[in-house]
């Protein structure tokens, strides 16, 4: 779960029960301590703050405290150059060119709470981001832009899918890659991907395996015109 010890300086707070808040503020900056949480953000260079909790000392309790929901909710961003920053179980989605999913801790998490899985993290636009802390395992991330880029290097048991041309990918152990096109991308220990290309009269799929046919953990590599991997 993420955590904000406090609000976001001039940031709009949401709490309490919620069916659901759609804004459109340029520039808004959103933190959400509602049950569930679901939240439509259309203005440009937005953020919205999501599976926020409250610092380790105000959980001891209290009324009118805020406390973890049980998953991390549904957000959206649609503006160009906006971000979500949340944390376990959300399903993110930032639609606008630079725009990104930040899957991490703001402040240093409680004890137990470490943890950050079961994450949808997705881009569309052109230029776009997912970056996921170490923190993060089991979740998917998806990016369709052109020149998306996808920063998962120290994380694990993650599956990524990268769909625009000249993308970037760096995934970290036990992850798996799933390319429409060839991206530049790093592979974890046991990592593999499956990357498509275009032999001239149709797709093709090269395979790769960490650890196997010289193809090593934390290196970039990237397919040639033949679908030969190449380190870069």
């Amino acid at each position: 779960m993420a955590n904000v010890s406090g609000l976001i300086e001039g940031a709009m707070l949401i709490g309490g029960q919620s069916e659901g808040v759609a804004i459109s503020v340029p520039h808004g900056r959103v933190v959400c301590k509602s049950s569930p949480i679901n939240v439509v953000h259309s203005g440009y260079q937005g953020s919205v703050y999501g599976d926020v909790v409250i610092s380790p000392e105000e959980m001891a309790g209290g009324d009118g405290e805020f406390y973890p929901t049980p998953d991390g909710g549904w957000i959206s961003v649609t503006g160009y150059g906006s971000s979500i920053y949340a944390g376990n179980g959300v399903r993110a989605s930032a639609l606008g060119d630079e725009s990104e999913v930040n899957l991490d801790y703001i402040t240093q998490p409680a004890e137990g709470m470490r943890d950050i899985s079961a994450c949808h993290a997705f881009t569309s636009g052109y230029s776009s981001r997912i970056n996921a802390s170490e923190n993060v395992k089991a979740s998917m991330l998806v990016a369709t832009g052109d020149q998306s880029t996808i920063n998962a290097m120290d994380t694990t048991d993650n599956v990524a899918f990268v769909a625009g041309a000249n993308s970037q990918v760096y995934l970290g152990s036990d992850s798996v890659l799933f390319a429409a096109q060839s991206p530049f991308f790093v592979l974890g220990e046991n990592g593999a991907a499956a990357i498509a290309w275009h032999d001239g009269n149709r797709k093709r799929i090269t395979v790769v395996y960490a650890g196997e046919n010289g193809i090593e953990a934390g290196v970039d590599y990237y397919l040639d015109e033949h679908g030969q991997v190449v380190q870069a």
